[in-house]
């Protein structure tokens, strides 16, 4: 348990963790893998819209946000400042380096249609459907 957060160290306290996708990238719209790419305009409404859907929850549950994290991907950034503005917080903006998805190794920033000449990735798109492709075992290189 975290026993040192806000002064209150000693005590035993009970956190609860929200956790929050990034909205539309562009990466999403081009249908490539990973990469580090901005939201859409379409992801900034949905980030306004993600951020109007957690006030009114945490409004239900009376609790507000300490802290707000990130994985320091732009789009995960992004996602975030617009969540927090929404809240007119000025919390501090925590970024989680360990905490990113994985590296795609030879798959990064591949068009989805690069990636079908596979027969495996073809298979499992068939399969699976889209989003299936990000979560291939892939070699990491970061």
């Amino acid at each position: 348990m975290i026993t040192e957060i806000e002064g209150r160290q000693g005590k035993e306290l009970k956190k609860n963790f929200y956790f929050v996708r990034h909205a539309q990238s562009e990466a999403n719209v081009q249908l490539t893998a990973g990469g580090d790419t901005t939201l859409t305009k379409l992801g900034v409404q949905q980030a306004k819209d993600a951020g109007l859907e957690l006030k009114q929850r945490f409004a239900v549950l009376n609790v507000l946000p300490v802290a707000f994290a990130h994985t320091g991907f732009k789009r995960s950034r992004q996602t975030l400042e617009i969540i927090s503005e929404v809240f007119k917080s000025e919390l501090k903006h925590v970024e989680l380096t360990g905490f990113r998805e994985r590296a795609l190794g030879d798959y990064e920033e591949k068009p989805l249609d690069d990636l079908l000449l596979s027969p495996e990735i073809k298979e499992l798109y068939e399969k699976f459907g889209p989003s299936c492709v990000w979560f291939l075992k892939s070699e990491n290189k970061g």
